[in-house]
């Protein structure tokens, strides 16, 4: 079998990923985006779930968020976090410092954020995918506040 966007061969040294949206298999290099879902659990202090995901573009990142975004009440708080200038994470605000809130992640993964770390700002290749999220929490009339994560 062969990566249908670089048309490398799957294989032992190469493992197929499977978009977790769309399903199609691409290799490790085309797997643009990783990303990763945490659901605190209730009544156990400390204890979550998570779910890590392979995701082949931003189209399928966005797709995720807005799988997850349906899963919040409408009324319950959120800030979108800029995450090391290489990814950004929405996450409910409980409005105290919780070490794993319910939220979900997205880095880019050809980014290293050490070399993101003196940036004033978002990795111009992230940005979109920032934007994206940011206008559909303002279109739909999600209460937001903007945050920056560093490393």
């Amino acid at each position: 079998m062969e990566c249908p966007r670089c048309g490398a061969k799957l294989g032992l040294l190469n493992p197929k990923k499977a978009c977790a949206t769309c399903g199609r298999p691409v290799c490790g290099k085309c797997a643009e985006w990783s990303g990763a879902e945490f659901h605190a659990a209730r009544g156990k202090f400390g204890s979550y779930n998570e779910i890590d995901m392979e995701l082949c573009s931003e189209d399928c990142a966005f797709g995720q968020y807005a799988r997850f975004i349906r899963t919040i009440d409408p009324k319950t708080p959120l800030v979108l976090n800029d995450e090391g200038h290489v990814g950004l994470d929405v996450a409910v605000d409980s409005g105290e410092e919780v070490m794993t809130p319910t939220s979900i992640a997205f880095n880019l993964k050809r980014l290293d954020p050490r070399d993101h770390i003196k940036d004033a700002s978002l990795a111009p290749e992230v940005r979109p995918l920032y934007d994206r999220v940011k206008r559909d929490l303002t279109e739909g009339r999600r209460a937001f506040r903007e945050d920056y994560f560093g490393i």
